[in-house]
C-alpha cells in the first residue's frame, strides 16, 4: 500500500482509537509504517514540568525518555516551538545533527535507541502547554522523503483533534465537564451512541448541525438523514461500527456522505468503534461507536493545496479534482471552470493516476480526508 492509499486508512484507524488507547498506539504504528519510520510518540508537554506526558507511543522505550534530564527537556521545547503550529518540519533543520550528536540526550537516550533522523509536527501550543507528534528514523534508514514529510503534514490537524480528547480523558480527576469541554472545542460534529445505534451524546458541533436542518435529525434517538438513501448509509456504517466487536477495526464503521437542501457540499460522516472503554464523564452508557460529522465546505481550499502537496498535482488538476470531487459531472466542472470537456477529461486522468482513485466517489472520500 502506497502514501496516498494508507493514509485514508490511517486516518480512519486514528479516529478508531480516540476512546480506546492501544488502537490509537495501533494507529500510530500504522503512521510509522506509512512514512517509514522506526516509531513515533504523541505527547504533551506542560509548562513548568521537566519531562512530558506521553499520551500514546510506538517502538519506543518510554522509560527511557521519561528519564529525559531537565536541561534536554528545556531544549526539545525550544526545538518544538520553533515549528509553525499546525506544520511538520525535519528535526535537523532546528536542531544539526552534528550538535545533536555532542548533547547528553542523544548519547544517553537516542544513540541507544537507534534514533538519527526526525520529523515533528506542532499539532497544539497554548499557555499551558504545547502537543507534538514525532516520528523516528536510524541512521541506516536516512532521513525523511519529501513525499513522507506531505503524510505527516496532513496528518497533524488529525492529531490535534485526537490529542484534545485523549489529554481530557487521561487526566487524574477527569470531569464530566473537562471532557465535554475537549469535545466541544473541536469544529467538527461529534455523536457517540450505544450498541443499538441510539445518540447518548452529542457535541455542540452537532448539536448546531442538527439544529440547522440541513441534512440530519434525530428520529426516535436515532441519527437520521433527510434523503432515505443518505439514512441507510448512515445507519450501515454505524451498525458496522456497533457490531462485530472482535474484528479488526478496518472492517467496521466507514465512512458515507450525507446530501444537504441548502445546496452546500455534503456532509461527511466517519462512523468508528469506541472500543472497550466506558465514558461515563462524558455520556451515562457505554458508548460503542463515534460518529464524527465534517463540513467540507470550510476546507475545500486547504484541501487543494493539499492534494498539489501529496500527490503533485498542478494548480489546474487540483481544480478539476475538487470540482468533480463535488458531485457534478464533467460537463458542470467544464462550466464551472470555463474548460472544454475534453480538457477536464484530460485532467482528470491524470488526477485519477496521480491519486490512485478510479471513480468520482473515491476521488471524492480522499479530498475530503485531506481537507484540514
Amino acid at each position: 500500500m502506497d502514501i496516498a492509499d494508507g493514509l485514508l486508512n490511517v486516518i480512519d484507524e486514528l479516529y478508531a482509537g480516540v476512546l480506546d488507547h492501544a488502537r490509537l498506539s495501533s494507529a500510530l504504528g500504522r503512521v510509522a509504517q506509512l512514512t517509514g519510520a522506526s516509531g513515533g510518540q504523541l505527547y504533551t508537554h506542560y509548562h513548568g514540568e521537566d519531562n512530558p506526558r506521553f499520551a500514546v507511543f510506538s517502538n519506543i522505550d518510554l522509560e527511557a525518555l521519561r528519564r529525559i534530564d531537565g536541561q534536554s527537556a528545556k531544549a526539545m521545547a525550544q526545538y518544538a516551538l520553533q515549528i509553525p503550529l499546525g506544520h511538520a518540519q525535519a528535526i535537523a533543520s532546528m536542531w544539526p545533527i552534528e550538535e545533536m550528536k555532542r548533547s547528553a540526550f542523544y548519547n544517553d537516550i537516542l544513540e541507544k535507541l537507534d534514533i538519527l533522523h526526525g520529523a515533528a509536527g506542532l499539532v497544539v501550543r497554548n499557555p499551558d502547554y504545547y502537543g507534538l507528534v514525532s516520528l523516528n528514523r536510524s541512521q541506516n534508514a536516512g532521513p525523511f522523503s519529501d513525499e513522507q514529510f506531505g503524510a505527516l503534514r496532513v496528518l497533524v490537524p488529525h492529531f490535534r483533534n485526537i490529542l484534545q480528547i485523549t489529554n481530557a480523558m487521561d487526566a487524574l480527576s477527569l470531569a464530566r465537564g473537562a471532557l465535554a469541554a475537549a469535545l466541544d472545542g473541536l469544529s467538527d460534529g461529534v455523536v457517540l451512541t450505544d450498541n443499538k445505534g441510539r445518540a447518548i451524546y452529542l457535541n455542540r458541533a452537532a448539536e448546531r448541525i442538527i439544529a440547522s436542518n440541513d441534512g440530519f435529525s434525530i428520529k426516535g434517538g436515532h441519527l437520521a438523514a433527510d434523503v432515505v438513501d443518505d439514512e441507510r448509509a448512515l445507519h450501515r456504517v454505524i451498525g458496522q461500527a456497533t457490531r462485530n466487536q472482535d474484528a479488526d477495526s478496518f472492517q467496521r464503521g466507514g465512512t458515507c456522505m450525507i446530501a444537504r437542501p441548502s445546496g452546500a457540499p455534503p456532509w461527511l460522516v466517519l462512523a468508528t468503534p469506541c472500543g472497550d472503554v466506558h465514558a461515563l464523564a462524558v455520556a451515562p452508557l457505554s458508548p460503542a461507536c463515534t460518529v464524527l460529522i465534517r463540513d467540507q465546505s470550510r476546507h475545500d481550499r486547504d484541501g487543494m493545496g493539499r492534494l498539489r502537496q501529496i500527490f503533485g498535482l498542478t494548480l489546474q488538476e487540483a481544480k478539476v479534482a475538487l470540482a468533480v470531487a463535488e458531485g457534478g459531472g464533467l460537463t458542470e466542472a467544464a462550466e464551472e471552470l470555463g474548460l472544454s470537456v475534453l480538457t477536464v477529461r484530460n485532467h482528470l486522468q491524470r488526477v485519477f493516476a496521480k491519486t490512485g482513485a478510479s471513480r468520482q466517489a473515491e476521488l471524492a472520500r480522499l479530498v475530503a480526508m485531506l481537507a484540514n
